[in-house]
Parts: structure tokens; C-alpha cells; sequence
């Protein structure tokens, strides 16, 4: 082997070396994005048991909070029953990964400060269940906004600074990160997607 034939190959694995590394560091990020969402997901599933946990002292039969991690039959009882007479279904938002509509893209792949390309941002979704009856139904909930959209703007959108509100038995009212409200009638039949949003 010459000496050309010898630098020819040290070049094509340099080449393959350095095409794992930007492999690697997209994948890093990608799964960046997704252990922040988990965070957030957690912090929120938090705060939701110390609610719930005050709630069920109050309950004639409740367990104390710390005595017992499973719940007991009859205080779930007497939580589903109390959701059940309110008439309304249990519903959340929950965090996703942004990605883009109809491609699955992540937006991270896509985002580009110089580029004027509108896309729509999937960053969440609604999901909604009546208590003893029916499957839960799942929806995105996305934006429409340009791809030069900042990236760390998008990443910093929770579901939790703004909570979900009733206006009627069949209508919940979401607010998104940036202020705009959204009405949606239950069961959500599409996709919710927001209004234009300003350039960030």
C-alpha cells in the first residue's frame, strides 16, 4: 500500500468519523429536548398529587397522605364519583417533544433564523377522558409560525403557568404560553392549532 492509497483511506474514515459525531451530537440533542419535557411532565404530576393529596384528607374514609401510596377503592370511588356528578370529562395538557406537523420533524431539525417558511409547531397535546366510560381522546395542539421561530423560545412552552378552564359542561378554554386563548369543544375532533405567531 502507498503512500497515497494509505492517506486516501485515513481521509474516508475521518470522513465516517466525523459524520458519527454530528450523528451523535443531533441525537444528544434530541434527547435533550425530550429529558427537559419529561422534567416538566414530572414537576407537574407533582404538583398534581400534593393537590390530590389535600383533596383526599378532606375525604370521609381517606387515608392519610403517607401512610399509603396505593390509593384505597373507596377514596378513588368517592373521587370519581364527585368528577362524575360535575358532568365533565378529565382532562390535560401534556408536553411533547416540538415537532412539525405532518412532516414529524422535530423542529430543531428545521429551524432556520434566515428563512421566512411558515410551518406548524406540534409542541403539546389535549387529551380528554370521561371518568367511568370511553377511551381517552389524544390531539395536538400546535402554532403556526415561521421556522426562524426562536428554538429556545419554543422549548421554554409549558402547560402548567396557565391552567386549563371550563366554560361550559362541553367547552374547555386553553391558554397557551404566549397569552392567546383557545375554546375547544369536547371530545376535540381535530387537531388545535393557534393563530399566527409573531416572529420570537
Amino acid at each position: 500500500m502507498d503512500r497515497e492509497q494509505i492517506l486516501r483511506m485515513l481521509s474516508e474514515r475521518e470522513a465516517v468519523g466525523r459524520a458519527e459525531v454530528a450523528r451523535l451530537e443531533e441525537e444528544s440533542a434530541r434527547l435533550a429536548v425530550l429529558i427537559e419535557g419529561c422534567r416538566r411532565e414530572v414537576d407537574r404530576l407533582a404538583i398534581a398529587r400534593e393537590v390530590l393529596s389535600g383533596l383526599a384528607e378532606e375525604l370521609p374514609g381517606a387515608v392519610p397522605a403517607g401512610h399509603d401510596l396505593r390509593p384505597e377503592p373507596i377514596m378513588m370511588d368517592q373521587l370519581l364519583t364527585i368528577l362524575d356528578a360535575a358532568g365533565r370529562p378529565v382532562r390535560c395538557m401534556t408536553i411533547d417533544a416540538p415537532v412539525v406537523r405532518d412532516t414529524g420533524e422535530y423542529f430543531e431539525e428545521v429551524a432556520d433564523h434566515d428563512s421566512d417558511e411558515l410551518v406548524v409547531i406540534d409542541w403539546a397535546r389535549l387529551v380528554v377522558q370521561q371518568v367511568y366510560d370511553g377511551e381517552p381522546v389524544a390531539v395536538p395542539l400546535g402554532v403556526e409560525a415561521a421556522v426562524s421561530t426562536d428554538l429556545d423560545a419554543v422549548l421554554e412552552w409549558n402547560t402548567y403557568t396557565h391552567p386549563l378552564r371550563f366554560t361550559a359542561d362541553d367547552i374547555v378554554v386553553l391558554t397557551m404560553p404566549w397569552g392567546e386563548e383557545i375554546p375547544v369543544s369536547l371530545p376535540p375532533a381535530a387537531s388545535v392549532t393557534g393563530r399566527r405567531l409573531a416572529a420570537v
